[in-house]
Order: structure tokens, then sequence, then C-alpha cells
């Protein structure tokens, strides 16, 4: 072998282009929410995950003006305590929503991509209508080696919440 074969056999294993180093693949964690709604109307959930804690939350008004808070806002208080709060949308890097619309007396359920293991999973459930259309605000997350991850969201025919969560593996 000669000395130009070498150094570039060397450079190439130490950049790692034949595939030696690198960074590590890790696993992602799939989410699976199911939401039953026993109430008479119709719900908005909205399933947000974040690898890291978010920036920020714009909070939208019923009177249209929107707020950019910090994210404390939905972990330190409820929703009637911002008073005619219609939305919440999580703001930072690498954030990804999903919105669900529930049907009264129905339910429903999705299963989401394979997420970063210990990611924080916000679920905001609102209303379809109203000035005070939220009802809740709350977050969660699994030990980043945990295989599967399920929620099970209730919103009973009185507008009360309950939230189950599984962390498995």
């Amino acid at each position: 072998m000669d000395r130009l074969t070498l150094v570039v056999a060397l450079c190439c294993l130490s950049a790692g282009c034949l595939g030696f180093g690198g960074q590590p693949t890790v696993p992602g964690q799939p989410i699976s929410l199911s939401v039953d709604n026993q109430a008479a109307e119709p719900y908005d959930v909205r399933v947000s995950i974040a690898p890291e804690e978010p920036t920020g939350v714009d909070i939208l008004y019923a009177n249209g003006t929107v707020q950019r808070r910090s994210p404390t806002v939905l972990t330190e208080s409820g929703p009637s305590s911002l008073g005619s709060v219609v939305d919440a949308r999580l703001v930072g890097a690498n954030v990804t929503s999903e919105e669900l619309r529930v049907p009264a007396n129905s339910g429903i359920g999705t299963q989401l991509r394979d997420e970063p293991g210990g990611s924080w999973v916000w679920l905001v459930v609102r209303r379809t209508t109203g000035d005070d259309r939220m009802q809740l605000w709350t977050r969660f997350r699994c030990h980043p080696d945990a295989t599967t991850v399920e929620a099970r969201l209730t919103i009973g025919a009185n507008d009360s919440t309950a939230l189950a969560t599984t962390c498995r593996g």
C-alpha cells in the first residue's frame, strides 16, 4: 500500500466517512394518546411534543390579543387563573404539535411518530366555542429509556378532566 492510500484511509476512518464513529442513533418513544369525550359538546385537544423545555407559550385571549409568556405559566397555574383564554401554543425549537377534534360523546385515538426519549408531552384541551375555552393544560414525560408512552384523557359529562399515563420499558 502506498503512502497516499494509507493517508486517505486514515483520514476517512478518523472522519467517520466509512461508517465508524459519528453520533449514535437514539431510539424514539412511540407515544399513543386516547381521548374519551363524555361531554355533550366537541372538544379540541392539542398534543405537543417538546424534547427540551419550550422557550415560551403564546396565550390567545378572547379579545384577540396574544401574549408571549414563560412556559411556567402552564405549570404554575390553571387556565381559569388567566381568564378569557381561548388557546395556548408552545413556542420553541423542535416543538411539534398535532390537533385532534373530538366529537361530543365519542372517543378518538392517535399514535404519534417515534419521539426523542424523555420528551415532554403537553396537552391543551379547549372547548370549540365561547370566550373561556380553555379546559385543561398539563404536561408529563416518561423516563428516556421507556419503550412505550401511553396517555388516556377523559373529558367528563360535567366538563371534568382526568389524565392517566403509562410508561413501560
